[in-house]
């Protein structure tokens, strides 16, 4: 009987974790959430100055910004939040399958030979 309740047990806690993981998943792609930002590269850019040359005089600040930092982080942290709730789902999986396992019920049904003919 023990095994049943933690069959059931298992069951509960992974499909609880998918559950939530689809939710959590749900709310940053619906822009409620933002997804953890792991991620806080720096853009590319290069220095306009060094293209001109030393000797010229500089107009203020000459730096140019190619990419910004937002385009850069924004997808990266989406891209490891996605895999890291997918690794969620999986592990979520695995627990409901052994909780499956436990409650299933094995029936052995063994089947007699008849005797040989002479």
């Amino acid at each position: 009987m023990s095994e049943k309740v933690l069959g059931y047990s298992l069951i509960t806690i992974g499909v609880g974790m998918i559950l939530l993981a689809i939710l959590l998943v749900w709310s940053v792609f619906s822009g409620k959430q933002a997804p953890p930002q792991l991620f806080n590269l720096s853009g590319v850019g290069f220095d306009m100055s060094q293209l001109l040359g030393a000797g010229l005089p500089s107009q203020g600040q000459a730096k140019s910004e190619l990419i910004s930092p937002q385009l850069i982080n924004d997808p990266l942290n989406l891209t490891f939040y996605l895999l890291f709730m997918g690794f969620v789902v999986t592990a979520g999986a695995k627990i409901a399958t052994i909780g499956t396992q436990l409650v299933r019920s094995i029936k052995v049904d063994l089947k007699t030979i008849p005797p040989a003919k002479v």
